[in-house]
Parts: structure tokens; sequence; C-alpha cells
């Protein structure tokens, strides 16, 4: 599951960061044809980037939290890919690099000790077979439409004390894939796209900003080499994750029985929930995930998910509160999260080879006795 959100990472910062670049002075009266006119000029007179970067995720529907990711970004013509994960909401992350040198793309984990290496080509076929069985590389591209009717100028704003464009994004619908929406942020100067944001309604949001660059500085080819200690496991992305388009983005609605009877595991449901909480909902999602979330008064809810081992490394909020590590269910240890200015907790441990999380407006006393109160 970890590799999945992170090769989902590196789809959204592809798409936000390879055109960074210098660009001119704007004219008076500016359109979205002239915004990426002169991306595109930049884009072409750029021959490498360096910088910082954030990544936002909202996840499917189900999942009450949202997860930052922080670190480095290196691109070089032609189409050679850097970044570095410094900061993350799970330690086992902090550290996993993802290279792409233009035929191949790595992913290493070093808390993991392991790594994934697969050709750029192969991956994009497989991504597209899944997310959508009727739809190939090979098929024909479908009409070009008119690109006023794709972006649209949406106002100003200010993005890390740059001032930019704000652009909506409207992606023609394909049959067979899911429809997606999104928005680019342009600095107003020097035309390099800071922000992007894509969504595909009632499932996820991801969003990229480019918190700061060097242009033009001298990459040296050597950081787009994929290279992994000695005792690294290396494996072939299609034996980690066979299922990474449909499932994911298409959350399956469930019954309790269904859900019980369909999980390789002992789904764990709750004797005990906070006076007023009830059931709202069981999702399943990306093969062997099981979501049931639960509402209150006053806009209260929390979710439970549990998972196959590593489950955590895909979950996890941006936090200012304090983690604590404490003993759960029998002596085992648990984190516990807790972000005071969204009043929520995330509370996380692994049990029997599957991860569990409790996520929501919960206090530490209430976690701990959900958890507490978890059977078959």
């Amino acid at each position: 599951m970890r590799r999945v959100v992170t090769f989902l990472l590196v789809l959204v910062v592809l798409g936000g960061l390879l055109g960074a670049s210098l660009g001119f002075r704007l004219a008076e009266h500016v359109t979205p044809e002239y915004i990426l006119e002169n991306m595109g000029q930049t884009i072409e007179a750029t021959q490498s980037l360096q910088g910082h970067f954030s990544v936002q995720i909202k996840p499917q529907q189900g999942v009450a939290i949202a997860a930052e990711l922080k670190g480095k970004v290196w691109v070089k013509k032609p189409a050679k890919l850097r970044l570095e994960l410094q900061q993350a909401p799970v330690a086992e992350l902090e550290g996993v690099t993802v290279i792409i040198d233009g035929e191949t793309v790595c992913l290493y984990n070093p808390a993991m000790k392991s790594a994934v290496i697969e050709d750029l080509g192969s991956l994009a076929k497989q991504f597209f077979a899944n997310l959508s069985p009727n739809l190939s590389l090979e098929s024909p591209p479908p009409e070009k439409p008119d690109i006023r009717d794709l972006v649209k100028l949406d106002g100003k704003e200010t993005i890390g004390g740059r001032r930019t464009y704000r652009l909506k994004l409207i992606p023609p619908q394909v049959e067979g894939l899911p429809e997606m929406l999104g928005m680019l942020w342009v600095e107003e100067q020097t035309w390099v796209p800071l922000q992007v944001k894509a969504a595909i309604p009632g499932a996820a949001t991801w969003q990229a900003t480019l918190l700061d660059y060097q242009l033009d500085e001298g990459v040296p080819d050597s950081l787009f080499v994929c290279q992994f200690p000695p005792g690294t496991e290396v494996r072939k992305f299609e034996d980690l994750a066979p299922r990474i388009g449909q499932e994911l983005v298409k959350p399956k609605a469930l019954t309790l029985k269904e859900a019980r009877a369909s999980s390789p595991f002992p789904l764990l449901v709750p004797a005990w929930v906070p006076e007023g909480f009830q059931m709202r909902s069981v999702f399943q999602s990306s093969g062997e995930i099981y979501t049931l979330s639960y509402v209150g008064g006053g806009g209260r809810n929390f979710s439970i998910v549990q998972g196959p081992a590593e489950l955590r490394l895909a979950l996890g909020a941006s936090r200012t509160g304090q983690t604590t590590t404490l003993p759960l269910r029998g002596g085992g240890n648990a984190t516990l999260m807790e972000d005071q200015a969204l009043g929520e907790s995330f509370l996380t441990w692994r049990e029997s080879e599957v991860d569990i999380a409790i996520i929501g407006n919960l206090s530490q006393a209430e976690a701990v006795k959900v958890a507490e109160s978890l059977a078959p």
C-alpha cells in the first residue's frame, strides 16, 4: 500500500513540477492561453530544477484525515526526476527516494531495506490497464478539444509569499476513466508553476506545492542512478501492487456482514463507542483495506481503518500536537498523534499482521477505549 501511495505521489508531483523555469514580463491583459504559452516557453528554456516540495493527500471517503509529506526534488532534461521524502506522518516513510532516469522507475525505502524497480513504460501501461480495463495507451486519442474549454482563469492568489495566477483545469471526460478536476497556480513574475491540485470527486484529492526552487544550477546526472546499499531486497512493482487503479479510486460500499465475509482477516468491530455515535458506513478500498465510519452529535466523527501490514505507512496527518507511545490491547505498543487545531486524534498499531488505525474527533481516552473494545 505504501508503494501505491508513493506512486500516486510521483504522478502528482510530476504533473506539477516538471514545468518550472524562468519566464517573461506579463502582458497587460492576461488570458489562460497567454499564461500557458509563456509557461511552455519557459519549460523549453530551462534544463534543470532543484528545490523543496510538499504534497497533501486527502484519502478516499471513509478516511477522515489528510496526510502531508515534504521533501526535496531534482528535475533534469530529458525526463529525469529524483524525489526524497524528508518529512512524513510516520518515520518509516522518511528517507523514501523515487528516481526516474527516463526509462526506469526506482523506489527505495531505507527503513524497510527494500526497493522497487520497474520499466517506466511498463509501469504506465499497468497503471492505465488497472485504472480502466477498456483503456490502453494504444487507444486512439480523442478529438483535440478547444483549450478555452479546458482551462479557465480563476483569479489571483498568493502562495508562499509569491503572487500567482490561479487556473481551473477541466480535463475532457474519457470513457472508462473517473472524472477528475484540477487547479494550477502559476507565479505571476517568473511563470513558474508553484502549485497543482487534482481531485477525483468522491474519492481522493492531491495537492503538490513547490516551496522553493533554483533553476539551471547544475544538477549532476549521478543523482538519477538507481543504486541501493548491500542487503537491499529488490523486487518488481508488479509483485507488490498488481491493483493500482480502479480499486484505489473507487471505494466499495458494503454492509458490515458483507465486509466480514470478504475480509481475509478477522474484521474488528468496537463493542463500545462514545454516547451518541452510530455506524454510518463501511467501505472496502485498495483490495483489502476496510474502513468503518461513525458519526455523532455536533459534527464529530471517527473511522476505524484496518488492512494489511504497513497500511499505516499510507495513513497519518501533519500535526502540531505531541506523539505518544502507549501500551494497548495486551501490552502491544500503539502510537497516538493528537492534532489540537483540528480536534482529532490518530491512534495506530499492528495486531496479527494487520495494521489498525482509529482516526477522528476523539479524545485520547475515547480512542483508547474504542480500541480496547474491538473484537471480531
